[in-house]
């Protein structure tokens, strides 16, 4: 027999069970409640800064060029060029970055690169002073010129004899030994020297600037 009182007592049973079901109901709700604010304040930042982004006004960061200013040439020297001209530091003029460079007729990887530099040269002659060294200068002036000129070296591109007094100063920036040899000074600061002729750190420096 199916009494009143047993059935009372299995709903009293049945109601903390529900109570519970309806409280982690509850409780998920006001989870969500808490979370949504934050999803859409991460969506939306996300969308302003691309916003910005594309209209110019976001805080990004922004690289800055390296600004090099022009200077006169910190070591005085005097030179007879491969025309019979007299030179000094002042015909280089003020550049952001100077080159100087040594270099005979007889070396083969000098005459080879002769035509490289003198595109850089080219390219880079309004803000580069430079300057070589010929080392055989009084023994094959005229092999000199033949290789300047086939090579198509700018007139800028002083060519000098290394062997006059006035270009000692020159000559123990540049000396490492080897043939050809160079040094890059640029913000006042000494790059070298080191044996050959580092064309693709010219063209670094000056692309960042």
């Amino acid at each position: 027999m199916y009494s009143k009182n047993k059935k009372t007592a299995k709903t009293n049973k049945r109601l903390p069970i529900i109570s519970i079901l309806i409280l982690m109901l509850m409780l998920s709700l006001i989870a969500c409640d808490e979370a949504t604010p934050d999803l859409l304040n991460e969506y939306g930042d996300e969308k302003s800064a691309n916003t910005d982004n594309e209209n110019g006004d976001g805080d990004n960061t922004i690289q800055t060029a390296i600004t090099i200013e022009p200077t006169i040439f910190p070591y005085q020297f005097t030179a007879v060029d491969v025309y019979g001209n007299n030179v000094a530091q002042d015909d280089l003029g003020e550049k952001e970055m100077f080159f100087v460079y040594q270099w005979a007729t007889w070396c083969g990887p000098c005459v080879n690169g002769m035509p490289k530099l003198a595109k850089i040269a080219e390219q880079f002659g309004e803000r580069v002073g430079f300057i070589a060294l010929i080392d055989d200068y009084e023994q094959n002036l005229e092999g000199a010129v033949n290789i300047i000129e086939s090579s198509e070296v700018p007139e800028a591109f002083l060519m000098v004899n290394a062997n006059g007094n006035g270009v000692k100063s020159l000559l123990e920036l540049v000396e490492t030994g080897f043939f050809p040899s160079s040094v890059i000074i640029y913000g006042g600061e000494l790059i070298g020297p080191e044996a050959g002729a580092n064309y693709n750190l010219i063209e670094g420096l000056l692309n960042e600037s």
